[in-house]
């Protein structure tokens, strides 16, 4: 029986940032091929997420019938720079030689999927109905999830996201929705030099809207930011165009829409008070999602974690996953640690004993 840490360095050597993870999804299909799982690649995705490799649902037909069919879900791409990435064992942990990133997220999960259900089939162990669901795109706007062909998942009701940070033994159960705003001020070119009164500052006009505006943390389940901004040609140009972007998240859908319509009304005042146009757009990007902690998914990872000896401890987040589009598409999903550290970063690590307990516990949830 193959290792699951060793499974997760062959994974992690196989390049997949995001728009690039054919290599990998190829890869999945052979691995849980071989062990007789059905593989359904979900091909209308490529078009509509602009990567070169479908989503991949990976079947296991279990023989407990008095167990509901369970989903495991994790995706498949890694961030910038995720190139050639040459881990490094320095005692219980894994870590990248420092130029790139790891790629634990989120071949943590992927890994502790695949050696789980090595060991179902090497063991010939019964286990219950379960899909696994692998996302492409997730890092770019959790594309894969969005447009997953949800037809080929139908029935499934109860779902485990494995992307999440820190030690293995908690799962996010509440998550903000998000909503981006585009935003463009349009001024008027004259020379800086020759006759500035002639023109309309766009630079100018945007700084005085941001200043007033409220940004950062909101309260303790809502927050702002103002993330990207491009204008001006040179000193000498009064900027006639600026175009920046904005973000509100909460877990409180009525204070997403509270904040968002003071954020665009504080630029907009301050703005046409320079005599700029303002122009803008609101794209919700997910939902927020809330299981209770009594909720039966919640339970059994709970008291799987109690044979196992972990106190799984449930919370929130800031930030929002695929488990945010699932719930949307009406699976109650929570999303689960996998002891992935300092992801998106060259010092991204993972203790070997995370990866090893992630993969007991997808066992135990697919066996007991």
């Amino acid at each position: 029986m193959r290792k699951v840490e060793d499974i997760f360095i062959e994974m992690i050597k196989i390049d997949s940032e995001s728009g690039s993870e054919k290599r990998f999804v190829n890869y999945l299909k052979d691995e849980f091929g071989k062990l007789g799982l059905e593989c359904i690649k979900d091909i209308a995705s490529i078009e509509k997420t602009g990567s070169d490799a479908p989503n991949l649902i990976v079947k296991l037909k279990g023989q407990k019938t008095d167990k509901t069919c369970i989903g495991f879900s994790a995706h498949v791409d890694t961030v910038v720079p995720g190139k050639d990435i040459k881990p490094i064992l320095d005692g219980d942990v894994i870590k990248s030689s420092g130029n790139t990133i790891l790629g634990s997220d989120d071949k943590s999960g992927i890994a502790a999927i695949l050696h789980a259900a090595m060991r179902i089939k090497e063991e010939n162990i019964p286990s219950r109905d379960a899909m696994f669901i692998f996302t492409t795109s997730e890092e770019v706007g959790l594309l894969g999830a969005k447009h997953l062909d949800t037809s080929l998942i139908e029935g499934l009701e109860n779902m485990i996201v494995l992307d999440s940070g820190g030690p293995f033994g908690e799962i996010i159960t509440s998550a903000p929705s998000q909503n981006s705003i585009k935003m463009k001020v349009k001024g008027k070119a004259a020379h800086a030099g020759l006759e500035p009164e002639k023109g309309l500052n766009a630079i100018f006009a945007v700084s005085k809207g941001i200043a007033n505006t409220k940004i950062g943390r909101i309260d303790d389940e809502t927050t702002s930011n103002i993330g990207t901004i491009r204008g001006g040609k040179a000193t000498n140009i009064v900027p006639d165009l600026v175009e920046f972007e904005g973000e509100v998240r909460s877990r409180d859908d009525n204070k997403l829409k509270k904040v968002t319509e003071e954020m665009i009304s504080s630029i907009q005042k301050e703005v046409k008070e320079c005599g700029c146009e303002f122009e803008y757009e609101v794209i919700p990007e997910y939902k927020a999602y809330n299981i209770p902690n009594d909720h039966e998914l919640v339970k059994e990872i709970i008291n799987v974690g109690k044979k196992m000896g972990v106190d799984i401890k449930t919370g929130s987040t800031g930030g929002g996953s695929d488990t945010n589009i699932h719930c949307e598409n009406g699976i109650n999903a929570v999303n689960m640690s996998t002891g992935m550290m300092n992801v998106h970063t060259t010092s991204e690590h993972i203790h070997i004993e995370d990866l090893k307990k992630t993969s007991e516990f997808i066992f135990n949830i697919l066996t007991n």
